[in-house]
């Protein structure tokens, strides 16, 4: 048998249709390790989308939830809106407090002047009521009624006429001294008055020497037209 001299170098006259004239390239094996580059499909390139989130997923932050709408402006005005709504009816609540008690104030204010009105023309009607001369009793009858009303006025006006005869009989004189008045109780219409005052009384049964004593009173006044009238008066007959 002939012996076969064919080397590694002449693989290419072997191969059928292959130039005898241009030697071939040494064949390239490909295997797992080394994959055959036309065989390997080339790698898809990832969408722009997920390179930019790679990109900036270090430095860029989260963008909001884009299903979650943004505040409109408009929240923001009617908050402001409704702020400036609760400052002006805390406002009024407060100019309204003010009010409620300044009208308390002065409602008290005007009762404790009403009763300091009505003590004091009660002070001037008790010297009224005791200061007298049988010498000139209808100045007397006058000035007490003019600062009578109601009752009062009626129970004096009728008892006038008797107390004349006694009183330019017995030749009898009267003056006040020191007076003292307290409010027992009291509004702007009507106040109820405490009263003491010394009196001081000549007469015949005195012997024209002078007499002292003391009266109290409780009048009962009534504001008329602005004027402190008395009412009702709980006192002793005057004195003869």
């Amino acid at each position: 048998m002939a012996e076969d001299k064919t080397g590694p170098n002449d693989q290419s006259a072997a191969q059928p249709g292959g130039d005898p004239g241009t030697p071939d390239e040494p064949t390239k094996r490909f295997d797992a390790d080394t994959p055959n580059p036309a065989e390997t499909p080339e790698p898809t390139p990832a969408p722009e989308s997920e390179v930019a989130a790679d990109t900036t997923s270090d430095t860029t932050p989260v963008s909001p939830d884009p299903e979650v709408p943004p505040q409109p402006k408009q929240r923001s005005n009617r908050l402001a809106w409704v702020a400036a709504a609760v400052a002006t009816v805390v406002a009024i609540a407060a100019i309204a407090t003010s009010v409620v008690f300044y009208l308390k104030y002065q409602d008290a204010q005007d009762v404790l002047d009403a009763q300091s009105e009505a003590r004091d023309a009660m002070c001037d009607y008790a010297k009224t009521v005791v200061t007298y001369d049988y010498n000139d009793l209808d100045t007397f009858f006058t000035n007490v009624l003019d600062g009578a009303t109601g009752q009062w006025h009626d129970e004096f006006d009728a008892n006038s006429k008797a107390l004349r005869d006694p009183l330019v009989a017995g030749q009898v004189r009267s003056s006040g001294d020191e007076v003292q008045c307290g409010v027992q109780s009291g509004d702007t219409e009507n106040a109820v008055i405490v009263v003491a005052i010394g009196q001081t009384i000549t007469s015949l049964g005195t012997q024209n020497q002078p007499q002292q004593g003391q009266i109290s009173l409780v009048a009962t006044m009534e504001n008329v037209d602005g004027k402190w009238l008395v009412s009702k008066m709980d006192a002793p007959l005057l004195k003869s």
